[in-house]
């Protein structure tokens, strides 16, 4: 994730790159932290893995294109100009 994150703080004002993590979490604090947080149990199986995602096929077979990273930081600059309201269920996450 901290590519996504250097994008945000290379394309957003001084304001909100402020906001924008800068450090990462070591992959075996990931992982002691996934014993006792549900949310990150899904996340064990990924730290220390280079994931290589091509979209070869989808633009071959569906004329599909990738979008540029200037999308990403557009949709930050939307949600800090319209936040959206959180939703209290009444229960606890963890």
């Amino acid at each position: 994730m901290s590519e996504p994150a250097a994008v945000l703080r290379d394309r957003l004002g001084d304001d909100e790159a402020a906001k924008v993590p800068t450090r990462t979490l070591p992959d075996t604090a990931v992982r002691l932290l996934a014993r006792v947080t549900p949310g990150l149990r899904a996340l064990t199986p990924y730290p220390g893995r280079k994931h290589v995602h091509v979209s070869d096929k989808a633009e071959r077979v569906l004329g599909w294109r990738t979008r540029p990273a200037a999308t990403l930081a557009d949709c930050s600059r939307s949600l800090v100009e319209h936040p959206v309201p959180r939703v209290r269920t009444g229960r606890r996450a963890w």
